[in-house]
């Protein structure tokens, strides 16, 4: 079973932050603010990152994957 490790660069992790509250502000849920996409596969943590093997890093760099 794999776990999720948060980035440890605050900066990012604040701007992806901002971003997902943006999107929670004006489409109601927590879409990737990296994506132009937003349905239920791009809220964070999408879909694409949830089905990914381990070692991998979500598209906006906020999670890996680690065993």
């Amino acid at each position: 079973m794999s776990m999720i490790k948060k980035t440890e660069d605050k900066e990012l992790w604040e701007l992806i932050q901002q971003g997902l509250s943006k999107k929670k502000e004006k489409y109601g849920e927590r879409y990737c603010p990296c994506s132009f996409i937003n349905d239920k596969d791009h809220i964070c943590m999408c879909k694409e990152f949830r089905d990914s093997p381990i070692g991998t890093t979500c598209h906006c760099g906020i999670y890996t994957k680690v065993w």
